[in-house]
C-alpha cells in the first residue's frame, strides 16, 4: 500500500526535524560548553523531538480513525485485509452435538 502523497511529505518535514535536533545534541555533546545554554539547547531538542514524534504517531491515528468514521471500514483495506496466506474461502464450521 502506497502512502498518500500528504504523508510523503510530513514524513520529510518530521525527518528534517529529527536529524536537526540531532545535530544540535551531537555538536553541544562534541563542541559545547558546560553552561546553562547548552543545557537549554539539548533538552529543548529532546522535548522538540518527543513532541514531534508523539505528533506523528497521533496525527496518523487521527486521520486513520477519521477515514473509518467517514467512509467506513472499507476505505481503510490494510486494517481489513487478511494475514498473508490466510485462505479465500471462509472456513465452515459443524456444530458438534454432545
Amino acid at each position: 500500500m502506497r502512502a498518500a502523497p500528504h504523508w510523503r511529505i510530513r514524513r520529510s518535514i518530521i525527518f528534517s526535524t529529527l536529524i536537526f535536533c540531532a545535530g544540535c545534541i551531537v555538536y553541544v555533546m562534541i563542541d559545547g560548553q558546560d553552561t546553562r545554554v547548552d543545557e537549554t539547547i539539548a533538552m529543548s531538542a529532546f522535548a522538540l523531538m518527543g513532541a514531534v514524534i508523539g505528533s506523528y504517531v497521533f496525527g496518523a491515528v487521527w486521520e486513520d480513525n477519521t477515514t473509518r468514521s467517514t467512509a467506513g471500514w472499507e476505505a481503510s483495506p490494510a486494517i481489513n485485509a487478511p494475514p498473508p496466506g490466510w485462505p479465500d474461502t471462509p472456513i465452515e464450521t459443524h456444530e458438534v452435538k454432545p
